[in-house]
């Protein structure tokens, strides 16, 4: 609705146009419905704009020097940013899965364990030419269990 509002007519400039559009797409970037609070303001925003009148010619940065400047070496201050960063320790995480020189680890004792198990679980299969096994007599029919009376 605001930005049918912002483009039908002609009294709002391209500039104000292009800000509601920019404030339409950072609203639905990864939304969600948690998100519908934390983002009122950029609605906010956007309806200030329709409603209230400013002076679009006046300049909003008094020195384009400096913004020109920051935008040419904000990826050398990132690159300084990471290279001075000290990473948390995260060994711990790793501990008991058998990385970083941990000789008892989890991983470690599982493999061993397998291979045991392997070890001691051969099977013997017989092969093509051995005789079948004896035929077994099968066993002699029993009578079913009695059911358990109290009154005999």
């Amino acid at each position: 609705m605001i930005i049918a509002r912002s483009s039908q007519t002609d009294e709002y400039s391209q500039l104000t146009q292009k800000i509601i559009s920019s404030l339409l797409r950072l609203y639905c970037v990864r939304f969600t419905p948690g998100v519908r609070k934390k983002r009122r303001y950029l609605i906010y925003f956007a309806i200030s704009l329709l409603t209230t009148e400013y002076d679009v010619r006046i300049e909003m940065i008094n020195d384009r020097l400096v913004i020109e400047t920051a935008i040419e070496n904000i990826n050398s201050v990132y690159k300084q940013i990471k290279q001075h960063e000290i990473s948390p320790d995260t060994d711990y995480l790793f501990s008991s899965a058998g990385f970083k020189g941990d000789k008892n680890g989890d991983l470690e004792r599982t493999i061993k364990r397998l291979e045991t198990l392997n070890a001691m679980n051969t099977i013997v299969r017989k092969s093509g030419n051995d005789e079948p096994p004896p035929a077994t007599q099968p066993p002699p029919a029993t009578q079913p269990p009695r059911k358990y009376s109290p009154y005999e």
